[in-house]
């Protein structure tokens, strides 16, 4: 009897320390995902701003529909699409480290953004005229959903967060193959 006492003293203890720890590591995933977005848009915008000559080891592919926005589209109105890819150059392959979408459909405009860890999903962010959602991914698992200014953590994301992420998932993928 004493023993299992002691055990339950041990296991009272112990468990908010197990527990702070998985919440520890969550912060710090949500932490290193978005230092390396940051590290990726500084990496880009250095691109950017100076001559190629420095960088030759990014590459940019950029796909338009409707570049002279001409709003010839019966029904529709103005229907401009643009993604940019942006790869990093390694030494046998290329490298997709961030997608931009931008879509002006009449009445909905959205603007996308893909970052990609060693080819792997790790964060999205999408901006409507009606609404922000921000997804964060671990080894392609979403660990948290973001809508407007709620925050959803794994422990609570439902199947219609999972879904939405399997489409963001199969969207990124998408993209890639143009």
């Amino acid at each position: 009897m004493k023993k299992l006492f002691i055990i339950f003293l041990l296991n009272i203890a112990l468990n908010p320390i197990l527990f702070s720890q998985v919440e520890k590591t969550h912060r710090l995933t949500i932490k290193e995902i978005k230092l390396e977005c940051a590290k990726i848009n500084k990496t880009l915008k250095g691109f950017q701003n100076s001559d190629e000559k420095m960088f030759t080891n990014i590459r940019v592919t950029e796909i338009e529909v409707d570049k002279y926005k001409s709003n010839n589209h019966p029904g529709l109105g103005a229907n401009n699409s643009k993604t940019t890819l942006y790869y990093l150059l390694e030494e046998h392959d290329d490298r997709l480290i961030k997608i931009e979408h931008v879509n002006a459909v009449a009445a909905n405009n959205s603007y996308n953004e893909y970052y990609f860890e060693e080819n792997q999903l790790i964060f999205y962010y999408e901006k409507t005229d009606f609404y922000e959602e921000r997804m964060y991914f671990n080894e392609e698992k979403l660990i948290e959903f973001r809508y407007n200014k709620e925050k959803i953590k794994s422990d609570n994301l439902t199947k219609e967060h999972y879904g939405k992420a399997g489409e963001t998932k199969d969207a990124s993928k998408k993209r890639c193959w143009y």
